[in-house]
């Protein structure tokens, strides 16, 4: 089991102490919950998993001392779709004092996502917590190609191409974000080849936009670019 088509959610399992058997899931496409496991200390299991495609919850695991294994995450999976959901949701998991993951401490970077992070040991408490303890750690493991990816036309009317060359034989998430930070569009392209790649915009309006492109082995380009269509 390499893809889960919707969410993952791991629920009510008391007894349970290791997600060992999982480590082949490298795609999630919905959200991916781990709610009240009173005896899980860990994550790993889960180290494979670069995107899922909805909300993160790790909420009430009495036992649970680390998430280190959701590293691999890129933050712009991370999103719910439903107003009353927030994107990411840590609370009530009273022995979790380390939050500050490469997947969390990116997240958190980004603007106009939403976030519940309390009643857990201090350290992971708060946001401001996780925010100054990722201060002291290294993000950077993530292998960025943004300077060699190509994008063209700057400024976009009704399509943009992209030279995705670094990312050739792999497959990709490109994400869409608006000035705010929120996703707006997703695009998956299976096993990227040499020719350049169109992307119709006509489902999208005037204005200032980015591209964060994600590939199946964690490489990374972000690019910035505007629309300006002729009404």
């Amino acid at each position: 089991l390499s893809f889960i088509g919707g969410f993952l959610e791991i629920y009510k399992n008391d007894a349970l102490t290791s997600l060992a058997g999982l480590e082949n899931i490298t795609s999630i496409g919905g959200s991916l919950g781990i709610i009240d496991n009173d005896a899980l200390t860990s994550l790993a299991g889960l180290d494979s998993i670069t995107s899922i495609d909805g909300p993160l919850g790790i909420i009430d695991n009495d036992a649970l001392t680390s998430i280190s294994s959701i590293q691999n995450i890129h933050p712009y999976t991370i999103e719910s779709l439903y107003p009353d959901y927030a994107d990411l949701t840590i609370h009530d998991n009273p022995n979790l004092s380390k939050c500050e993951v490469q997947s969390i401490c990116n997240f958190l970077d980004l603007t106009g996502r939403t976030k519940e992070i309390h009643n857990n040991m201090t350290g992971c408490n708060s946001e401001s917590e996780i925010e100054n303890a990722c201060t002291l750690v290294s993000t950077s493991t993530i292998a960025s190609f943004t300077k060699q990816v190509r994008l063209s036309p700057n400024p976009a009317g009704d399509f943009v191409t992209l030279d995705l060359l670094p990312f050739k034989g792999q497959d990709v998430d490109i994400f869409f974000t608006n000035q705010i930070g929120q996703s707006i569009r997703k695009v998956h392209i299976n096993q990227v080849n040499a020719e350049p790649l169109t992307i119709k915009l006509d489902q999208m309006m005037n204005g200032f936009y980015q591209i964060h492109i994600l590939s199946t082995s964690q490489k990374t380009a972000t690019l910035k670019f505007i629309i300006a269509k002729q009404y």
